[in-house]
């Protein structure tokens, strides 16, 4: 076991600063500052330097040396980031650096070798809002392109060593279940940065006082934490519930919208999505498919949504996992839709498939979680979700041409579609079918054919170290 996991490095020799990324609107800057002083004083607790990164004591954009400052605050919403393309450029071309022309460069000078990072962020359907998702979802370039074992699951190791992740959430009011899914998304994204965590949820109205305690809470408890401890509070299945029928559904012609949430148009989202418009039409009833990430960036033009929308049914999301939860792309559109289309969206049904490149389908519960919660808070009838770890056997084949293990997968989505045309949950049986079930004592075989996979690709494309450091500086 010690030959696979991944090392426990820290970087904290190159620098101790912390960072914080605000997703906070300007509407809220009185509180990001609040929470700038709350964790700058109880950094200086530690031990550490602290400088606040501006004048006053007030946030500060942008910093020439990050390393100068303990703790800075980056606000979002002066960065220019475009959404992950999964071009994997930043695997082999450019190790570590992503392709796009944003202001990516900028946002991992700070982050690369920060100790601490503090995710400042409203809390949307249980997880991250679209602007905070776009700078995790930048996540990718603090890990290797290789493989190791950490506490037992598969993990890209981390570039950069570990650093300590804390999720600061705020929320008007909150139910539970969506804090408890922000807190499991945090846990997600420090467990595969091999990192120590920490989350909780702040009231905008709550007293001075009260945020104080709270936010030094989670900043000490989070520098007291192993990497190790187990402290992920339960998150609720994501199981369905029946919808309401007047006549036997199957015998009512449905309009079923089918969305693709991948910026691949012919990768595993669309695979899936093509076995059950097929399952669907051969029922005798109508689909419709769109691609999400081009309403995200401009290039479509949302009254077609509007649209499909105002004449579906059923709406169904098929999409990829980026870092532990939905892109960026796909959470901008939940919220455009909740925030400003709810009305197209009160007495439907939504339908979830998340997919991801690791076996471990447990992955992918915050994502679907976001998912039913999104369901909820638009009045929507949340039917429920299926996950599938392993995307890569898939590659955006066609299920029917992988043989057996294909034909179990279609089983499964017939099983899922037969239930969904009938406004029943999706039975567990359908999950079981789309279950990758790798025996534990294949995990050290498995990473030394995937890292094999990774030296080849490096060879081939010319690559003389995927696992450098472009944003470490001595």
């Amino acid at each position: 076991m010690k030959r696979t996991e991944t090392p426990k490095e820290n970087l904290g020799q190159h620098g101790r600063t912390t960072v914080i990324l605000s997703a906070l609107p300007e509407t809220y800057q009185a509180l990001e500052t609040a929470v700038v002083q709350t964790v700058a004083h109880a950094v200086a607790q530690t031990g550490n330097q602290v400088s606040s990164g501006g004048q006053s004591g007030a946030p500060s954009a942008t910093a020439s040396r990050p390393e100068d400052s303990a703790v800075i605050c980056l606000p979002l919403r002066t960065l220019h980031l475009e959404p992950c393309a999964c071009c994997e450029a930043c695997a082999y071309k450019t190790p570590g650096v992503c392709a796009l022309k944003d202001d990516t460069a900028t946002l991992m000078r700070h982050i690369a070798p920060a100790a601490t990072l503090v995710l400042l962020t409203p809390v949307r359907f249980g997880g991250y809002s679209a602007q905070m998702k776009e700078a995790v979802d930048k996540f990718m370039l603090l890990a290797q392109p290789g493989y190791a074992l950490y506490r037992g699951s598969l993990v890209h190791p981390a570039r950069y060593g570990t650093k300590k992740i804390i999720g600061i959430g705020v929320a008007e009011s909150l139910s539970d279940s969506a804090a408890a899914n922000f807190s499991r998304l945090v846990a997600h994204n420090a467990q595969n940065l091999q990192s120590s965590w920490n989350a909780g949820v702040v009231n905008p109205r709550q007293s001075p006082e009260e945020l104080r305690r709270l936010v030094s809470s989670l900043v000490n408890e989070a520098a007291a934490t192993a990497p190790s401890e187990e402290k992920v509070p339960p998150v609720p299945p994501t199981p369905g519930k029946p919808g309401k029928l007047g006549k036997t559904a199957q015998q009512q012609g449905q309009h079923w919208l089918f969305i693709n949430g991948s910026p691949r148009r012919e990768g595993t989202s669309q695979s899936f999505i093509d076995t059950m418009k097929q399952l669907v039409e051969e029922g005798g009833h109508d689909t419709a498919l769109l691609q999400a990430q081009p309403f995200a960036r401009g290039k479509t033009p949302f009254s077609v949504m509007e649209e499909a929308l105002t004449a579906c049914d059923v709406l169904v999301l098929s999409a990829p996992l980026y870092a532990d939860t939905l892109p960026c792309t796909n959470q901008w559109l939940l919220e455009k839709l909740a925030d400003e289309k709810r009305h197209l969206l009160e007495g439907k049904y939504f339908f979830a498939v998340a997919q991801c490149g690791f076996p471990d389908g447990s992955r992918l519960a915050p994502m679907l979680n976001t998912c039913r919660i999104f369901a909820e808070e638009t009045g929507m009838t949340w039917l429920g979700g299926l996950a599938f770890g392993g995307g890569p056997l898939i590659n955006g084949a066609g299920l029917e041409t992988l043989g057996k293990k294909g034909g179990q997968y279609i089983q499964g989505f017939r099983l899922a579609v037969d239930a969904l045309l009938n406004r029943q949950p999706v039975p567990a049986e359908s999950q079981k079918l789309l279950t990758v079930n790798i025996p534990k004592i294949m995990h050290r075989p498995m990473i030394w054919y995937l890292n094999h996979r990774v030296k080849k690709e490096a060879r081939q494309q010319g690559t003389v170290d995927v696992n450098a450091r472009p944003y470490l500086t001595d």
